[in-house]
C-alpha cells in the first residue's frame, strides 16, 4: 500500500482524518474501511469480467472485420519476435549462436507480414513461428 510520511498507509490514514468524525464510536473503523476496500475490489473485478465478456462477445460477432485480423497479426508479430528467440538465448544461453537470434528475430515477423498479405490458407503466426524455430534450430547446430 502508499506510504505517508508518518507511516500509516495511505488508505488507513485518509479514513481516518475524511471519516472518522461521521461514524459513531460503536463502529469499529477499521472494519468498516475493510468493507470498502472489499466492495471497491469486487466492483473493479466485476468491471474487468464484465469488460473481457463484452470483448469476445464483440470480437466473435466481428469476425470478418481488419480491426479483428490486424489484431491477430499484432499478436502473431510479437509471438514470432519474442517467443522461441527469447526462450532459446534464456536457456540455451552459450550453446546458440546469437547471430541466428538475430535472425530470427528480424526474419519470422516479415515471414508472418508476408503470410498475411498473400493470404495464405493457414495463420500467419504459424508460419513466422516456423521460421524462427528453423532459425534457432540451425543457430544451436551450428554453435
Amino acid at each position: 500500500p502508499l506510504q505517508v510520511a508518518d507511516g500509516l498507509p495511505f488508505g488507513e490514514k485518509f479514513f481516518h482524518n475524511v471519516c472518522s468524525s461521521k461514524i459513531s464510536p460503536s463502529i469499529p473503523s477499521r472494519i468498516i474501511f475493510y468493507l470498502a476496500v472489499l466492495v471497491t475490489t469486487l466492483l473493479y473485478h466485476n468491471i474487468i469480467i464484465t469488460t473481457l465478456i463484452f470483448a469476445t462477445v464483440i470480437s466473435n460477432n466481428f469476425t470478418a472485420s481488419a480491426i479483428n485480423d490486424l489484431g491477430f497479426l499484432s499478436m502473431s508479430l510479437r509471438a514470432c519476435v519474442v517467443f522461441m528467440p527469447l526462450t532459446c538465448a534464456l536457456w540455451l544461453k552459450k550453446r546458440i549462436s546469437r547471430k541466428f537470434i538475430l535472425v530470427s528475430i528480424i526474419l519470422s515477423p516479415l515471414v508472418a507480414i508476408l503470410g498475411a498479405l498473400f493470404k495464405f490458407p493457414f495463420e500467419p503466426l504459424y508460419l513466422g513461428m516456423s521460421i524462427s524455430i528453423i532459425c534457432c534450430v540451425i543457430g544451436a547446430v551450428l554453435v
